[in-house]
């Protein structure tokens, strides 16, 4: 069994970081226009006047600003939502979101956007492996709907990377979906969550009608009871991520993983918010599990020393292995650690020796997506590194590319 070292397994996201802030519900003053009876594409106010006030360089607040603006117009084309008018007021910003620099027309963003974003650095991060978090600090209370977020920025973000723009998108993609509704705040507001038994393991798992529909259909499940939460990593993931053991390679997974895809699951969870209308166009993209059948979601990812899921769970340690929807080369990942795994996670005869651990420690496919030499998604078979090719083997990189095993 290799050692894996454990700085490859990263927290991107870390929601309690922002844990100082609760969401303030705000009644719509008496004359103001309800909702609409129609939707229309989401709008997105980011106000960059704190985050360019913060004296980092322009450089890199002006890459940020390019990223986050390409991130609001995937959402636009991703959601739509009924328009309410409302006014943004000066306590909104300070008093609940803890914003102390803003622009001087914040009381007019509620006329023509829907949600207003303000991202700023935070450098006590700057030592940490999280990247970014979010959540929203102000909404409507007659239905919970968000209509201000934070995101908080690690300083030391380093765009020097090959492919950080794409890596940084997603990242931000990540964090305004918590913003929006991916959130425990709004799963126990909105009563999209339950508590059960899970693989013998108590978990939360989300069983709102739409999220049930879409993993029924994608797993080929039909008894499907929910998808459940993240339990690993504590406050900075728990609860308010997908469980890696089912949804792998989704981006609302909790860390860094090289292979990631929107899947209708998660985009269910933002309609049965009852918030948004949603465009299901990314569908097909996510196949981590899919067509397993009810198996998948009741049984150990290993048993008897195999696995009935070998396009999912692997068991020989440093084999190659392609991600299961086969975008990514990657490696078996196996690792032994400090100390003996939960009974429910022991799949080997050495009781520390387990695979990923935010994956409840099966063995996936996993490959570090970025190098000392700095290059992100370096195994991706589509914009990866071209010195991670095996050329004897007639592998290429490309548009057209993907991973076999052969």
């Amino acid at each position: 069994i290799s050692i894996i070292l454990s700085q490859v397994i990263s927290l991107k996201c870390g929601s309690d970081q922002l844990s100082h802030i609760t969401l303030h519900k705000v009644s719509l003053p008496k004359g103001t226009r309800q909702l609409y009876d129609f939707y229309k594409p989401i709008r997105i106010k980011v106000d960059y006047t704190y985050l360019k006030k913060q004296g980092k360089s322009e450089d890199l607040t002006n890459r940020i600003e390019i990223v986050l603006n390409k991130t609001v117009s995937d959402l636009e084309a991703l959601l739509s939502v009924q328009h309410v008018n409302f006014i943004y007021q000066k306590e909104h910003l300070e008093k609940y979101c803890g914003v102390p620099i803003y622009s001087e027309d914040y009381s007019s963003w509620g006329d023509s956007y829907d949600l207003a974003i303000i991202p700023y650095f935070n450098n006590s991060l700057k030592e940490s492996s999280i990247q970014a978090a979010a959540t929203a600090c102000i909404a409507i209370s007659v239905n919970m709907q968000p209509k201000m977020g934070v995101i908080m920025i690690n300083p030391n973000l380093d765009f020097s990377y090959t492919n950080s723009e794409k890596f940084l998108e997603l990242l931000f993609l990540h964090e305004m979906s918590h913003v929006l509704v991916f959130h425990p705040t709004f799963f126990t507001y909105l009563n999209m969550l339950t508590e059960g038994i899970v693989n013998n393991e108590r978990k939360y798992y989300i069983n709102s009608p739409k999220v049930l529909e879409k993993a029924k259909l994608h797993f080929s499940c039909s008894t499907i009871k929910g998808i459940p939460l993240e339990n690993y990593g504590g406050l900075g993931s728990a609860g308010s991520h997908w469980e890696s053991r089912y949804m792998l390679g989704d981006y609302m997974i909790a860390t860094d993983y090289p292979e990631i895809v929107i899947s209708d699951i998660t985009l269910a969870v933002f309609e049965d918010s009852g918030f948004y209308k949603v465009n299901y166009y990314t569908g097909g993209l996510f196949r981590f599990g899919k067509g397993e059948g009810c198996s998948f979601l009741e049984e150990q990812c290993l048993q008897n020393g195999g696995t009935p899921f070998a396009n999912e769970f692997c068991i020989k340690s440093q084999e190659p292995f392609c991600t299961s929807g086969h975008l990514v080369k990657g490696h078996c990942y196996m690792a032994k650690y400090n100390s003996n795994l939960e009974s429910y996670y022991q799949y080997f005869s050495e009781k520390n020796v387990g695979g990923y651990a935010p994956a409840d420690y099966c063995p996936i496919s996993f490959d570090n997506y970025y190098d000392k030499s700095g290059y992100y998604f370096a195994t991706n078979c589509k914009i990866g590194k071209e010195n991670t090719i095996h050329e004897d083997y007639g592998e290429t990189f490309g548009e057209n590319s993907i991973c076999v095993e052969s």
